[in-house]
């Protein structure tokens, strides 16, 4: 399991359907493996730095109506780290970007069960990760622990780094949707039965039976934590 520090990374992207402040800090000729709709998104931000451009606007300017393709290709430029998101309506447009970063989405584990999990309001933050050092997909995850049922390994409030596998080995650390929560726990298959299972010894194995709402959403694949106290 990889271990690493987060300084109190914030880089934040939402409120898409509100305006979005763009700042360009280079000039930008070429365009490497991008979607055509994405390139001409790149021209047009670059030309309007410092003017505030709503989704609508954005889809006027390539000849797109659809407001959730300019959000899902500006989600894609950002993965891509074409694009820097700088607040809240804001981006940071790179002309060359560092093939090493992916922003992975930080879903919040609040009561919600599997159905609501992936819900777009659930993401907290985009966090950039070093992907070929820590060895992270780009369809990889965080999620935030909560509680003490995984010590030592793992403590309230690390970031959890989620590899996406419905299909874990027995004895593989997951986080799994039950009922109406979200829980990171080992995942044990005992004579034709699986049991959610703490490292901590004061925690109960939880049996998940039959339960319907029951669903593995990945594996945990690594830890953050944050050791400035």
């Amino acid at each position: 399991m990889l271990t690493g520090d987060i300084l109190g990374i914030t880089c934040v992207l939402n409120n898409l359907d509100n305006r979005i402040n763009v700042k360009y800090n280079t000039n930008m000729n070429t365009f490497e493996k991008l979607h055509p709709t994405q390139e001409r998104l790149l021209k047009v931000m670059a030309q309007c730095e410092d003017k505030p451009l709503s989704l609508r606007k954005l889809g006027m300017k390539i000849g797109i109506s659809s407001a959730n393709t300019i959000a899902h290709h500006l989600k894609q430029l950002v993965s891509k780290g074409y694009l820097i998101p700088e607040d809240d309506v804001g981006f940071q447009v790179v002309k060359n970007p560092v093939k090493d970063i992916v922003y992975l989405p930080l879903y919040g584990n609040a009561a919600c069960g599997y159905q609501e999990f992936y819900a777009e309001d659930n993401i907290e933050e985009q966090i950039p990760l070093p992907a070929r050092t820590m060895r992270i997909g780009p369809d990889y995850f965080l999620v935030r622990a909560k509680g003490d049922s995984m010590e030592p390994k793992i403590h309230n409030n690390d970031l959890l780094i989620i590899q996406p596998n419905e299909d874990p080995d027995n004895g593989q650390v997951v986080v799994a949707a039950l009922g109406d929560g979200i829980y990171a726990k080992k995942f044990v298959r005992e004579n034709n039965q699986i049991f959610l299972v703490s490292f901590n010894n004061k925690f109960n194995p939880v049996p998940v039976g039959s339960n319907k709402q029951f669903r593995v959403l990945g594996l945990v694949r690594g830890v953050l934590r944050n050791t400035i106290r």
